[in-house]
């Protein structure tokens, strides 16, 4: 499945589009929530926040740039979010 197909298919609500998007980019989303996580553990908790944010989300995705780029933004603020609402 192509990066296109894989958006689209979002899109329309297709779980295999679903259950490919998390396959395909967890690792790259899971390296940027450890970064700015610390430990794994609350790096585990907002890699899942962040795909279900983008699940949500993915409709605003105008499919222009980089969608890895589009992604770890939503990461990275979701993370964020997630960091300040724990101090």
């Amino acid at each position: 499945m192509t990066e296109i197909d894989i958006i689209r298919g979002c899109k329309e609500q297709n779980p295999k589009a679903y259950k490919v998007l998390v396959d395909t980019y967890s690792n790259h989303l899971f390296t940027i929530c450890k970064r700015y996580a610390g430990n794994s553990t609350v790096a585990k908790d907002c890699l899942q926040e962040s795909l279900i944010q983008i699940i949500k989300k993915i409709h605003l995705y105008e499919e222009r740039g980089k969608f890895k780029s589009w992604m770890s933004t939503v990461t990275v603020k979701k993370c964020l979010d997630i960091l300040r609402k724990e101090k």
